[in-house]
C-alpha cells in the first residue's frame, strides 16, 4: 500500500514550523511507511525545509501564498496517482494514535473517503484537518482548487470543501464523529477513548501546549453528555 500525509506550510509563524517538524517525526511512529508531503512557499525558512528533507519529507515548492491560498495546496495530493491513499492534516495539530485507529477502520471499510469530527466546534461537513481519500476518487482536484476564487479569509478552504467536495463524497465516506446525534455503518464512534482530552485536529502551540480554550469546550461538552 502506498499512502501519503499532505500538509500546507507557508510563512514563518513558529507554531506551524515546529508543527511541521514534529508531525514528520510522529509520522514515522504513527504512520510507518507513509510519506509526508509539505507544500511550501518561499517564506518558509530554508533551515526548516532542510530539516524536513533530512527527516524524509517530500517538499513541493509553491508560489508565495496570497491570503489563505496556501491552505488549499494540501488538497492537490488527491491527484497524485503514485499513491493508493491520501490524508490531509493541519501542521499545527499533531498526528495521534486516536486518529490512526480511525484511519485503520476506514482503510478496511471499503469506502473511498474518510472524515473525522472530534470536537463540538467541528461542525463543517468536512474539516480541512481531517479528510482522507482513495487517490483518483476525486477527479481533477487541482483544477477544482484553481477554479475556486474565494481564498482570502480563514476557513475559505473549508467552505470550498463544503460546497464543491462534500456533494461529491457525502454518500461515499465514513465519518468518525464524537458528537453525532446517531450512529450507523457510515457514522461511527472513534475506536479509542479520549486521553487527557486530546482530540483529532487539536491546535498546538510551538511549546507543545494545546490551545486551552478548545480543550475547555471539549471538557464541558463531554460533561454535558455524561450527565444525560
Amino acid at each position: 500500500m502506498r499512502a501519503i500525509i499532505s500538509f500546507s506550510l507557508f510563512g514563518n509563524t513558529p507554531k506551524y514550523l515546529v508543527g511541521a517538524i514534529e508531525n514528520t517525526k510522529l509520522s514515522k511512529v504513527i504512520y510507518p511507511g507513509w510519506d509526508c508531503r509539505f507544500y511550501v512557499d518561499d517564506l518558509v525558512p530554508k533551515e526548516v525545509i532542510y530539516d524536513l528533507q533530512c527527516l524524509g519529507a517530500n517538499i513541493i515548492e509553491m508560489p508565495r501564498s496570497d491570503g489563505f491560498t496556501g491552505c488549499f495546496w494540501r488538497f492537490i495530493v488527491a491527484d497524485d496517482i503514485k499513491y493508493d491513499y491520501w490524508i490531509v492534516r493541519d501542521v499545527d495539530s499533531r498526528l495521534s494514535y486516536r486518529e490512526r485507529r480511525a484511519v485503520d477502520e476506514w482503510l478496511i471499510s471499503g469506502y473511498p473517503f474518510h472524515l473525522m469530527h472530534d470536537h463540538p466546534c467541528h461542525i463543517k461537513p468536512i474539516m480541512g484537518c481531517a479528510i482522507g481519500g482513495v487517490c483518483g476518487a476525486i477527479e481533477k482536484m487541482e483544477e477544482k482548487v484553481n477554479s475556486w476564487k474565494k481564498k482570502n479569509a480563514y476557513c475559505d478552504d473549508e467552505e470550498f470543501l463544503a460546497r464543491i467536495i462534500y456533494p461529491l463524497i457525502k454518500d461515499k465516506a465514513i465519518d468518525h464523529n464524537s458528537f453525532a446525534s446517531r450512529y450507523d455503518e457510515r457514522v461511527r464512534k472513534f475506536p479509542t477513548p479520549f486521553e487527557a482530552y486530546r482530540f483529532v485536529g487539536e491546535r498546538v502551540l510551538e511549546n507543545e501546549i494545546p490551545e486551552q480554550k478548545e480543550m475547555e469546550i471539549l471538557i464541558s461538552a463531554l460533561k454535558t453528555m455524561d450527565s444525560k
